[in-house]
Order: C-alpha cells, then sequence, then structure tokens
C-alpha cells in the first residue's frame, strides 16, 4: 500500500532514459547538421579555391622576388669581393718589377774601371739587428735598459768628428730582416707580399753590391744570421762563411758570440786578412732580447753593454786602410717585435769610422739629440747602396733608387762639392736607366723632362771647366 506523498520505485529509471533519449536526439541532430555544413554550395567551394590558388600565386611571386633580390645581392657582394682583392693587392700587397740588368762601369760611368773617391782598400760591415736609434744616443735623465748603456758611437762622433759619422737610418717598411736586406743591398723597396719568404729566403738574383764585388774578383768573408748564406750563397767567399742558425729568438748568444769567435781572427790574423775585401759580422742578441723579453728587460742593457765592448775591440784591430760600417735593419716597438711602419720599428741607426780622417760634417743643428733625436739628420737605408757602390769603386746596382751619403764625399773641409755634385749625377743616370726600363715609369715626361734639364746643366758645367 503506498502512502500519499510517496515516489514510484521507477521513476528514476524512468527520468534517466528520459535523459538519455534526449542526449540521442541532440547527438543525432548535430550529427545531420555537420552532414549538411559539409556539403558545400559549388559556388562557395569555387570561390573558396580560387581564392586558395591567389593565395598560392602571390606567395610564389613573392618568393621568386625575393629570390631573385637574393642573387642580386649575392652577385653584387661577389663583384665587391673582386674589386676590394684588387685594390688590396695593388695597394697594400704593392708589386715590382724586378729588372734582370746587371750595372757596369762601363755604361754608368762611360769607363772601363769605376770612380773610387775614398782611399780605403778593405771594409768591415757590422749589421747589429733591431738597433733601434735611441739605443745609440744619449737620452738624459733616462734609466730605461735600453737608453745609455751604447755610448761609444755618439762619443766618437762628437769627440772625433773627422773619423766618424753617426746617422738616423730609415727603414722602409715591411721591418723584417730578410727584406732589409734586399734593401740594404739591391737599393730597391721590397714590399709586404715579400713578408712571406723572411723565414725561406731564395738567392737574391737581381743587381746588388755583393754580386758586383764577386763579379769584380773581390772576397766576401761573413759570420752570423743564416739569412745572408740563404740570400747571397754564390757570392760569399765560401772558406771564410761561418752562418747561424737564425730562428731560435730565445737564444740571446749563440749567434754573437759565434761572430766573436770568427770576427777577430780575420782582423788581426795576416793571413786570413789578406784573403778577405770585405768582411760582414750580423749580430742577433739585440734582436733576440727584444722578441723574447721586450727593450725595457735588464737583459738588454747586456747586450748592449756587449755590442758597445764588441765594436771598441773591432775599431782597435783596425788599420789605417779600413772602414768600418755599422748599422741597423730596423729597430723595435715597446715590447720587442717588428714588421711594421711605427716610428720605434723604422728608426735604426748607421754608423761609420775609419782611423784615418775622412768624413765631413754639415751644420751642427742637423745631430740634434734633443727630445730623443727627433730632429735628428736622417737618411734612407737604401741610400747606402749608392755609397758602398762608389767607396768600393763599383757600378750601382741597377734596381737602386737611393743616393749617396753626403758626408761621405764632402771632404775634410765640408766643401767638395764638386766630387759629390758629380756622384750625384751618375747616380740620377743610374735612375734614370731603370725608369727606362720600367714600362710603368718610361713614359711619365715630367720626370724626363726634369733630367734632360739636369744633364744639360751638368753638361754646361764640364764645359766650363774645360774652357778654364
Amino acid at each position: 500500500m503506498q502512502t500519499q506523498g510517496s515516489i514510484p520505485k521507477n521513476s528514476d529509471s524512468s527520468n534517466s532514459k528520459t535523459d538519455t533519449n534526449t542526449t540521442n536526439n541532440n547527438t543525432n541532430n548535430n550529427t545531420n547538421n555537420n552532414r549538411q555544413n559539409t556539403t558545400m554550395d559549388p559556388e562557395l567551394q569555387e570561390r573558396l579555391f580560387k581564392q586558395s590558388n591567389e593565395r598560392f600565386s602571390f606567395r610564389s611571386k613573392k618568393l621568386n622576388s625575393v629570390h631573385g633580390y637574393y642573387v642580386k645581392v649575392m652577385v653584387l657582394l661577389g663583384i665587391l669581393q673582386i674589386i676590394g682583392i684588387a685594390f688590396f693587392t695593388r695597394g697594400f700587397l704593392l708589386s715590382r718589377q724586378v729588372l734582370p740588368d746587371q750595372s757596369t762601369c762601363l755604361d754608368q760611368q762611360g769607363s772601363e774601371t769605376c770612380l773610387k773617391p775614398a782611399p780605403f782598400k778593405k771594409y768591415v760591415v757590422l749589421l747589429i739587428d733591431a738597433l733601434r736609434f735611441d739605443f745609440a744616443i744619449p737620452v738624459e735623465g733616462s734609466e730605461e735598459p735600453y737608453h745609455n748603456n751604447f755610448p761609444l758611437l755618439h762619443d766618437l762622433f762628437i769627440n772625433h768628428p773627422e773619423n766618424s759619422l753617426l746617422l738616423k737610418f730609415i727603414a722602409d717598411p715591411p721591418t723584417t730582416t730578410l727584406q732589409r736586406l734586399k734593401g740594404l743591398t739591391t737599393g730597391s723597396l721590397p714590399t709586404i707580399i715579400d713578408a712571406g719568404s723572411n723565414f725561406d729566403g731564395d738567392t737574391i738574383e737581381e743587381d746588388n753590391w755583393i754580386s758586383q764585388l764577386y763579379h769584380n774578383k773581390k772576397n766576401v768573408a761573413f759570420v752570423g744570421d743564416d739569412t745572408w748564406d740563404a740570400l747571397f750563397s754564390p757570392f760569399l767567399y765560401k772558406n771564410l762563411t761561418f752562418p747561424y742558425d737564425s730562428l731560435n729568438v730565445w737564444d740571446l748568444h749563440s749567434v754573437d758570440n759565434g761572430v766573436i769567435e770568427h770576427i777577430f781572427p780575420m782582423l788581426n790574423d795576416q793571413n786570413m786578412k789578406n784573403d778577405w775585401d770585405v768582411l760582414i759580422g750580423h749580430f742577433l742578441g739585440v734582436d733576440h732580447c727584444g722578441h723574447r723579453y721586450g727593450p725595457q728587460h735588464f737583459a738588454m742593457k747586456q747586450k748592449l753593454n756587449q755590442m758597445n765592448k764588441v765594436v771598441q775591440d773591432v775599431i782597435d784591430s783596425l788599420d789605417d786602410d779600413t772602414m768600418l760600417i755599422l748599422f741597423g735593419d730596423h729597430g723595435m716597438d715597446p715590447v720587442g717585435n717588428h714588421g711594421g711602419e711605427s716610428i720605434d720599428e723604422i728608426e735604426s741607426t748607421i754608423f761609420m769610422y775609419s782611423k784615418t780622417p775622412y768624413f765631413g760634417r754639415l751644420d751642427d743643428s742637423v745631430y740634434d739629440i734633443s727630445n730623443i733625436g727627433k730632429n735628428y739628420r736622417k737618411i734612407n737605408q737604401i741610400d747606402l747602396v749608392p755609397t758602398m757602390s762608389f767607396l768600393l769603386g763599383m757600378p750601382i746596382p741597377f734596381n737602386s733608387l737611393g743616393s749617396p751619403i753626403d758626408e761621405v764625399f764632402l771632404g775634410l773641409n765640408n766643401n767638395n762639392y764638386e766630387q759629390l755634385a758629380k756622384l750625384d749625377h751618375i747616380t740620377s743616370g743610374q735612375i734614370q736607366s731603370f725608369r727606362q726600363k720600367t714600362r710603368s715609369l718610361a713614359n711619365n715626361e715630367e720626370i724626363n723632362d726634369m733630367y734632360t734639364e739636369l744633364s744639360n746643366e751638368w753638361l754646361k758645367i764640364i764645359i766650363c771647366q774645360l774652357v778654364l
């Protein structure tokens, strides 16, 4: 019996079935709606397809356009790179034409024998690698180990002006040893592209004063840096050639000790002395000290003191018929390196000495050592080449671009301008011969006219002398 207000037992079950049916009906309705939606109107479908094609076409055109711009940019970059390389090789990596011509006395001076204004029979050439100019002059108040420890050169220059000459010696970049040796012997200007051969030098084939000595049957003795042997081996006197390995920059003493060991017997033993006409010694200790420690190390003071003593001993061993020519090939920067074109790297030293009074002098004001020699008289390293040629009585190497050093040929009274003018005339003739053989220089009419005018003036002077 059911009481009033009670809920039938099957009520929950009926409601549940009703909800389930309702859900199923909704699902069926949604499915039917989706089916109706997927059945799209053909016009709408065509319009959507057309829009899709237009988008695809637009993107394809855009991609093609971007690709075209990309190709153009890459081509332009390639062209710019080629232009840059061309400017670099023609500017920074300068090349030079090396002429194979060999100078002769007949070609340069119209005689079978060359003019020899100097009385000396033998020459001692000492190269102190990396001898920066301020290493060789007094620097007041400086306590740096590279200052005031090689006083001999300046002392002799001041106290014996007729016997000595001290000048600032300017190197042309690159300031590496092999390139400097080329410039110091040929008078030409080696370029930066040659720097890669600094450790693998080949024999120099262009005209130079070492080969000129050989061809004129003069003996060149050598001891020191083996770069000389690599460059000039065919022209050195084999019995008196003692090369030492130069690449171990940690070794400050082996090469220098080897030079000292051999050079003094060749200076003092008469039999050995008769076997050479020019004696060359190349010291490396100062350069290696710079590379290993830098110029501010105490070892630099020791090296400069050693060079000071060695040069004094060499001078003591000279006779009256021998001239000493001492120079550096380059300087060094504040950390001891070189190769570039900074002031410290290009400023080196040249010193000449003879027991026989010989040298002239310009006005004293040009030898100003104040301000670490900033305004001191300087010459180019290539000027050594014609100077050596005239001292040795040989023709100037064909590719040389230097000029004679005034003080070497001015005379003791500083007034032998006639001799200096004659030597300058011979030198200008040699340079003009070089220019005429060089395609890039031969057609410069302005320079050609200047040389013609100078030649005519020189001819007038000769005629006047003959008349008088």
